[in-house]
Parts: C-alpha cells; structure tokens; sequence
C-alpha cells in the first residue's frame, strides 16, 4: 500500500483518558501504514495513571513517539507542542478515535505538494457509530464539504462559511499549522474554547490560501447517537463568555488580513461578522442571503433610496422568511430519516463496496472479538 513518504508528513494524536480508543486507532495505523517510515506522534493529557501507562506500552510497542504533559498544560498548548516537534514538510493531526483512510491521505498529500497555492486538503468524512460491540457507517450529507478556491482572500473566508466544515484534521503544512496554534494558545487557554479554535482554524485556513475537498473518503469520525451539533452550541456559543471569545477571534482574524492583505479593517469587520453570521445561521436565516450582503462589502452597490430602497428592504426580509421556513422544513423531511435504522443499512450497503471501507470492516470486527477475549495492558 502506498504511504507518504518520511520526507512529507507526520501525524499527530491528541489524547485524553481514552486508551482503547488510542490503541485501536494506533492498531489501525500499523495495519495500513509501515509506521517505521510514517511519523507519528502521540500528544497524551491524560490524568488516570491507568491510561498513562497504557497509552506509554501502547506507543513503546509499536515504535510510536511518546509526549506526556502535566495537567496544567492545556491541549491547545500541546497540540503546539507536537506540531513544533514536526521536521516534515505536511503535518495532520488525528483524533485518538478517528480512522484516517489510506485514499484520501495520500490524495491529500499529492494535491497539496503540486498546488502550493492551497493551505490544507482534505476529502470527505463519514461518521462511525461504534456501541457495545456494533457498529456501522452514516454518511454526513446535511453539511455539505466544497473546496474554496476564490482568488479573493476575503471571499473566500465567505465561502468558507457559507459552507463551513472544520479544516483542524485536514493535512496542512508545517509552519501554518505552527502559526495558527501560536495564535490560538494566545487567545484561548481552556477546552470550553474548542469550538473557536475550530472557528479560528477554517478562517485563518482560508486568508492563507485556497481549501481543496477532495472526492475521496478521508476519515472515518466515531461517534455516539446525541446531536452533537446541538450539544457543542450549548456548550460553546450559547455561553455568558460568547462574546469575550468572539471578538477574540474577529480581532485575530482582522489582524491576520490587515498584516498580509493590507485589507481594510473596517471592511473585514464586517465580513467576519457577516461570515460568523452564515455559521449560527443555519436553521434561522438561509446562509446564501448573507453571503450576498457580506460581498456587498468587497463590492459595494450605489444606495437605493426612496420607495425603491423600502421595497428591496422589504423583498430581503420576504426572502428571509421564506428561506427561514424551507431550511426547517428541508432538516425535517431529509436529515431526521437519516436516524432510521434502514439509512444505516442502505449506508453500509454502499460504503461496503469501497476498498477502505471493506478493510475497516475487517479491522473492525477483528478489533471488536480482541477486546471481548483480551485484557487490556
């Protein structure tokens, strides 16, 4: 099987407390990649002494670079931690429970080294439901993932919105990944701040070049059954600090654009808001309404004044409206179906058919009869 090659690109593997989950994830690894020649480090916040020494056979086993950090240093700080560690020229980091495709990987690796006007590449992922020794796939259709690849650098922070997906676990390379944790260590130093260092990521991601989505799988996501969209926005946005933190993030990425574009920082003001907007917008008001008022920012319109100001006034909020009500009615008839049972049959029907797809089943399920007859460390 086809890997990068050491010269190209090194993994790093945040984790917290989850040994299982590391050990099958680190099992996977060596099973699809020659781990001697692919470089993997694992960044361990861990407090259960149990898992500590777990997580420290696990890696002395399988030949894999090993941090510890005390308690008090925060994940963003180690994350920065493991990233300043990476000699290569890409690096990607890779959840303890996630399993990153072969396909996708060197796909990525590829696109990014003939394209360096691209800051991170990516393909598509596809969620892993994984309960008391089942499991099956579920595609994620609801967010739509699409490359950006505007010339204008404040367009594309638009686009990236108008159709956000995380960029944190796609592959980059080296020295932006550096800078952005540099940035986010400087804002941010508690895990209730995840989902902004999620937000400052994709927005920096996409000033700094052009975001490619590749079509190929490229991550295998586990997770459990609650909507966890809903539960990382009460957590994280619905919040008192909300806006503390969000004008954290507008203030890094005004700097950003202002210091490399020479951007105007009123103008991208209210880009950013209007950008963020198309994010919490999502179930409230239609994303494209307010990609067409952020343009208006880079290319502004002569005002319309009178009675032909009041009417276009007047048609937005129609079109708000309507656009309120059919993105509802559209979540309700097309994203709760996908919960059935029979959306995860058809699902595994399909995915079974893809190279990658049937060699995780495989792995799976002999991981699964392992753990059922094998003690851990």
């Amino acid at each position: 099987m086809s890997v990068p090659s050491p010269a190209e690109l090194t993994l790093l593997i945040p984790t917290y407390n989850r040994p299982a989950d590391l050990r099958r994830t680190i099992r996977y690894l060596a099973h699809v990649y020659h781990l001697e020649s692919l470089p993997v480090i694992v960044l361990d916040g861990s407090t259960d002494s149990e898992a500590l020494y777990q997580n420290k056979r696990l890696c002395d086993e399988y030949g894999v670079r090993y941090n510890v950090y005390d308690r008090r240093v925060s994940q963003f700080e180690r994350w920065l931690d493991g990233a300043r560690q990476v000699e290569t020229e890409l690096v990607c980091v890779v959840p303890d429970d996630d399993f990153l495709l072969p396909e996708g990987l060197e796909k990525a690796v590829g696109y990014l080294k003939t394209h360096p006007d691209y800051a991170s590449a990516q393909g598509y992922y596809t969620y892993l439901l994984l309960e008391e020794g089942q499991f099956w796939f579920e595609p994620h259709f609801w967010t739509t993932r699409k490359s950006i690849e505007a010339d204008d650098p404040l367009e594309r922070l638009i686009d990236f919105y108008n159709h956000y997906s995380d960029v944190i676990y796609a592959v980059h390379r080296r020295e932006h990944l550096q800078f952005l944790l540099e940035q986010t260590v400087q804002n941010y130093s508690d895990s209730e701040s995840f989902v902004f260092m999620e937000f400052l990521f994709g927005a920096m991601t996409a000033l700094k070049g052009k975001v490619k989505v590749l079509d190929v799988p490229y991550s295998l996501r586990q997770r459990g059954q609650a909507n966890h969209q809903k539960l990382c926005f009460d957590r994280y946005i619905y919040t008192a600090d909300f806006l503390e933190k969000y004008q954290k993030y507008k203030a890094s990425v005004i700097a950003y654009a202002r210091d490399r574009y020479r951007a105007d920082p009123e103008t991208v003001d209210a880009v950013v808001d209007y950008a963020f907007g198309m994010l919490l917008s999502i179930l409230f008001l239609h994303p494209k309404q307010l990609k067409v008022r952020a343009l208006r920012h880079l290319r502004p319109e002569p005002p319309r004044e009178g009675a032909l100001g009041a009417f276009a006034l007047l048609g937005e909020m129609i079109q708000d409206l309507w656009q309120a009500f059919a993105t509802r009615l559209v979540f309700y008839i097309y994203v709760l179906p996908q919960k059935h049972p029979a959306f995860h049959w058809l699902a595994n029907a399909i995915y079974s058919q893809h190279p990658d797809f049937m060699d995780i089943h495989t792995f799976l399920r002999q991981e699964i009869k392992a753990e059922q007859h094998e003690p851990s460390y």
